[in-house]
């Protein structure tokens, strides 16, 4: 129940996620008292409830606030409170639907001499794992016309666990120790209720009188499914947000998709779908901002150097595509460039587009941040100049070796032939790198079968290790299977405590010879003519 909270995104594609604002059980933020007059609980400070992340800051909010983050209060006979959570929805569309605060209380049904005795909110009774439980969801609203589309039009939502019957607390425990989880699970049950609104100012009714029904059926298949594969030990098999936290990627993502997704959809000029490119670019964009304010200090910002932050340089997007993803982060004030072999129809729109107040990353003003131009990494130029018979043919295209200035952030986004080159290049530049492998190419160009997605991750994983990269994975939240995010930022290849060039040389030297799992290397002719 409690990883429920969270994440209502399990029960609505509409919401992001949800943050507790406020956990009674917390000792960050101030227990509130009871007003008798009201039954709404009122804390000592308002402003005590909010809990914003650690050296985080809080984005502006981008559309409603349906009610104030004040914890409400319900008195029921038979049962004692034990926790009083608020929590915050946030919806993919807050322009459209809204921010909701929401009251969860839990409850336990008390004993008979906890009814004449009494007990505090939370504290904690022996055998408590056999008796029933409740749960109750309150929004924060004044009427049904308040509620938005995303949470069922009631007043309350409440969850009863029931046990199964003839298990007291002490028997139950008793039984756990020889009998499997899921068999006792199955003697109990979990029920759904809802409180209608009684007093609305609206005489509107619901126009899709099946819609509640569905939505309550929903929430309780959802629980018992959570509660079943905790129950068995089931583990997921993708784990997100690793480098980063939920709540600063997709608060971050929802600013720029309101700063520009519709300019970028508007404008477009190529014959794919920008809906999927836009979005996928824009989430693209938040993770790198926001790892970058982690690695990162920016003098033109006022910062100062200090702590494991190195100086920004700049960021390069090797085989950039149709460039909405260096439109989008140069808009946001970091300065950076991208190429590709191939002009694509939409930078003619994002050129003409920029103004002169944007960041500046070529080595000359007077380039143009996105370039026609082909990227020849340095071995395979070495390597052609020791084999007569090897064929180099870019025709006009400018050509780019793959060397940059040391801390320049690499981006490799389904760069496909240049993937598997992305760490090796970085390792050449002492460059960290953010690669996204999407086709199979190896290190002389040709494809190849990496059987899987997941194959071709590990392989380009590899010859990062392979030439010193300490590598981690992020799977990103975005639309597409092609989402796994791996990230160079620290070398491990080090020679009296400092990363040794020559050592990073030689190894690049090896998995080029060698041209690494499924790789060609210096064993066929690198034939360069089409592009990435």
């Amino acid at each position: 129940m409690h990883s429920m909270l969270s994440n209502p995104n399990w029960n609505s594609s509409v919401v992001m996620r949800a943050d507790v604002i406020y956990d009674s059980l917390s000792t960050t933020t101030t227990t509130p008292s009871p007003s008798p007059s009201t039954g709404i609980t009122i804390p000592s400070s308002s402003e005590s409830l909010l809990t914003p992340l650690p050296q985080v800051p809080a984005e502006p909010e981008l559309g409603r606030v349906i009610g104030a983050p004040v914890p409400m209060e319900v008195d029921i006979r038979g049962f004692r409170l034990q926790r009083t959570i608020v929590r915050k929805f946030i919806p993919r569309n807050p322009g459209l639907d809204g921010y909701l605060y929401q009251t969860c209380l839990f409850f336990t049904v008390e004993e008979e001499e906890e009814v004449e005795g009494g007990k505090n909110e939370g504290e904690e009774g022996d055998g408590e794992e056999g008796r029933g439980k409740m749960v109750i969801y309150l929004p924060h609203v004044k009427g049904r016309e308040e509620v938005p589309f995303y949470h069922p039009g009631v007043e309350g939502v409440g969850f009863i666990l029931h046990p199964g019957p003839g298990e007291d607390s002490r028997s139950l425990h008793d039984q756990q120790e020889e009998e499997e989880d899921e068999e006792i699970a199955s003697r109990n049950r979990v029920s759904i209720h809802f409180l209608p609104f009684l007093n609305t100012t609206t005489t509107s009714t619901d126009t899709n009188p099946t819609r509640l029904p569905r939505t309550l059926h929903h929430l309780l298949w959802t629980l018992t499914a959570h509660a079943h594969g905790l129950l068995t030990g089931y583990v997921k098999r993708v784990t997100h947000d690793a480098l980063l936290p939920r709540s600063t990627l997709q608060d971050t993502y929802l600013r720029l998709k309101f700063a520009h997704a519709k300019r970028l959809i508007d404008k477009w000029v190529e014959s794919t779908n920008p809906r999927k490119h836009v979005f996928e670019d824009l989430l693209i964009a938040a993770w790198l901002m926001g790892v970058w304010e982690e690695m990162y200090y920016f003098p033109e910002k006022g910062e100062t150097e200090g702590g494991q932050k190195r100086r920004w340089t700049g960021f390069v997007d090797i085989g950039c595509g149709n460039g909405v993803l260096v439109d989008i982060l140069r808009r946001e004030g970091y300065n950076g460039w991208g190429f590709d072999a191939r002009r694509r129809k939409t930078w003619d729109v994002l050129l003409a587009s920029s103004t002169s107040s944007s960041p500046s990353s070529s080595p000359s003003d007077e380039e143009p941040w996105l370039r026609e131009m082909l990227l020849v990494p340095q071995p395979v130029l070495d390597l052609a100049s020791t084999h007569p018979d090897s064929e180099i043919s870019a025709g006009e295209i400018p050509k780019h070796n793959g060397l940059f200035p040391p801390s320049t952030f690499l981006i490799s986004n389904h760069s496909d032939q240049l993937t598997g080159w992305t760490p090796i290049l970085a390792a050449l530049s002492s460059c960290p790198f953010l690669a996204i492998p999407c086709c199979s190419y190896d290190l002389g160009g040709s494809k190849f079968r990496a059987g899987t997605y997941k194959g071709l991750c590990t392989w380009t994983e590899m010859l990062a290790q392979q030439v010193g990269w300490k590598v981690e994975r992020e799977v990103l939240r975005m639309p597409s299977t092609r989402n796994v995010g791996l990230v160079g930022r620290e070398m491990v290849v080090v020679v009296d405590g400092e990363v040794g060039v020559d050592v990073v040389e030689e190894r690049v030297r090896r998995v080029w010879s060698g041209g690494g799992v499924g790789g060609e290397g210096s064993r066929g002719v690198m034939k360069v003519k089409g592009g990435h």
